[in-house]
């Protein structure tokens, strides 16, 4: 089906026979060169398939269970129950409302391990926030540093509510506050004997002895591989 509006063309195919995933990917490149956006939606899996934003893919399931209407679900769902009726999808397709949504790892806490200048105790001190999306600036390559956290009003809501949890599972934890000059920005802790040290001046240093750790925001050990996949969703009910 092809939908023409004033400023642009899409094409809808629906393709129950089955087709290679390179044999689509070269049918969208040919609607892509006539000026056409494409969607798919195939009557089978495609397990090879990875949400590619030039390649918007999904499944069409058979009617059943008293539907009248096939439904609709990503063909990479990251979304608990993401069926749609074939044309309660349709609307949403060509209205905007089917988004691209990228793979984003969980954000995590950076800690490293080091000595409490004054009490002598071990402690890890956040040296910042990883995974922090839509701060170039701030937080270049999704980097924030713990002395500005205070400056990303999401991140430090994120850091506050988890604190809890974290200092639970990492008594060694120093707190994150505000410094007493407003040139130091946010200062950690010593869970200890509250003593201020600097998240800037162990970063500058190059950390501690064995390096940075990551965390979950919920004190278990961050791994690469916990980001969830890429995915097509829509947004609304």
């Amino acid at each position: 089906m092809l939908v023409e509006a004033p400023r642009w063309r899409a094409a809808i195919e629906v393709q129950l026979s089955r087709l290679t995933l390179d044999a689509i990917a070269d049918r969208q490149a040919r609607y892509a060169s006539a000026g056409i956006r494409g969607a798919w939606l195939i009557g089978y899996g495609v397990p090879e398939y990875e949400a590619d934003p030039a390649l918007p893919l999904f499944r069409l399931l058979p009617c059943g269970d008293g539907r009248r209407v096939p439904a609709v679900v990503p063909a990479v769902s990251r979304m608990v129950d993401g069926r749609l009726g074939l044309d309660r999808f349709t609307t949403k397709l060509l209205t905007g409302e089917v988004r691209f949504m990228p793979a984003a790892a969980e954000p995590h806490l950076v800690t490293v391990a080091t000595v409490c200048w004054r009490c002598q105790r071990d402690i890890a001190v956040p040296l910042g926030f990883g995974n922090i999306g839509g701060h170039p600036v701030l937080a270049p390559g999704g980097f924030l540093a713990a002395q500005d956290v205070g400056k990303v009003p999401e991140v430090l809501a994120a850091y506050r509510t988890a604190l809890p949890t974290l200092l639970l599972r990492r008594p060694d934890l120093a707190v994150l506050r505000p410094g007493r000059r407003e040139t130091q920005g946010w200062m950690g802790h010593c869970p200890e004997c509250d003593s201020a040290i600097s998240p800037y001046r162990l970063h500058r240093a190059g950390g501690g002895p064995s390096g940075p750790t990551l965390w979950r925001m919920d004190g278990e050990p961050w791994a690469h591989d916990s980001a969830p996949q890429a995915a097509w969703a829509w947004i609304g009910p």
